[in-house]
């Protein structure tokens, strides 16, 4: 039989290397971290260190019990303890990522918690003010805030469906140098590999922070306000799941203009707007909902729950809670 080998290999090194080429942050910063008990916790010290940073982290020892909270940055629930840390030290950032370091949330220096559509916005801006006409590709549940403002600053916004493979696939075909999901994964081709790195997506917001020499939150002074949900999971059958959402699909398209590459995303007017899919990865349908105000919010959450209802196999406990 043939004989195979072993080796272990410390990766760090080279990958901080990398990082230290195409990211300077020009001025110093104070962040805290939380890693979740996730993989991320070895390595926030010295990679944010490395960067220029003051680093204050939270649970970095590695438990797959979790025992703080969820590991999760999209759900501002599990960011209490960072925006705490945040306040209590006058941070700069508070930086939160998920349990194998792929996904991340942020909270400003105020603790407010942003979804990851409004950070692929400052990235977006970014880019575009060095290479105008980039394409941005990004998942069916972003904020229409983020693709008007593409637009905007000259980009060309390519929505596609939810997924890491589907989003680096359309990066590939399209030569798009960045991309990015609401669920916090942010993916990048420009001096890189076309894959999703919370470290370099938290890197890039620092190194764009450190520019300006304002504080966080005033980087979003010009942008508009809405009324949005965070994603919602409705607990719904894997076997059942795909058929209704099809079919809701295939009823709301006829009354609204919608785009159905993924799930549905029905446009209710030009401003507002509400999204269903299967998730990938769990018994659930994914929803999301964006609004001018919140009682517009409510009244469009309404109009989609009448269809929703059709199906007593779809707990909608959290969407009636919403209203």
């Amino acid at each position: 039989e043939a004989q195979g080998k072993r080796e272990n290999l410390d990766i760090f090194p080279a990958y901080l290397e990398k990082m230290l080429e195409i990211v300077t942050i020009e001025r110093p910063l104070k962040i805290v971290v939380d890693s979740g008990n996730g993989a991320t916790g070895p390595y926030v010290k010295p990679f944010f260190e490395a960067l220029g940073c003051e680093v204050i982290p939270l649970f970095t020892e590695p438990d797959g019990n979790f025992p703080n909270h969820e590991a999760n940055p999209e759900e501002i629930e599990n960011m209490q303890s960072l925006i705490a840390a945040v306040k209590e030290h006058k941070a700069d950032l508070g930086l939160g990522f998920d349990g194998d370091g792929d996904r991340l949330g942020i909270v400003d220096e105020k603790g407010k918690h942003y979804q990851a559509d409004l950070l692929l916005l400052q990235l977006a801006r970014e880019l575009l003010a060095r290479k105008p006409g980039a394409k941005i590709v990004f998942d069916s549940k972003v904020s229409q805030v983020l693709i008007d403002d593409i637009k905007a600053h000259g980009g060309e916004p390519m929505m596609t469906k939810t997924g890491h493979s589907f989003i680096e696939k359309r990066m590939h075909e399209e030569g798009a140098p960045l991309g990015g999901e609401i669920s916090g994964h942010l993916f990048f081709a420009e001096n890189y590999y076309g894959f999703d790195d919370a470290f370099l997506g938290a890197a890039r917001l620092l190194e764009i922070l450190a520019k300006t020499k304002k504080p966080f939150s005033a980087l979003f002074a010009d942008v508009p306000v809405t009324a949005s949900t965070p994603e919602l999971k409705s607990p719904c059958p894997d076997d059942k799941k795909f058929a209704i959402v099809e079919e809701i699909a295939k009823n709301l398209s006829t009354k609204y203009p919608s785009i159905t590459m993924d799930g549905i995303r029905v446009n209710f007017d030009e401003h507002s707007w509400g999204a269903v899919r299967c998730s990938n990865t769990s018994p659930n349908l994914t929803l999301r909902f964006e609004a001018p105000n919140e009682a517009r919010l409510k009244e469009i959450i309404k109009l989609m729950l009448v269809e929703l209802e059709k199906y007593p196999e779809i707990d909608l406990t959290r969407l009636h809670g919403a209203v």
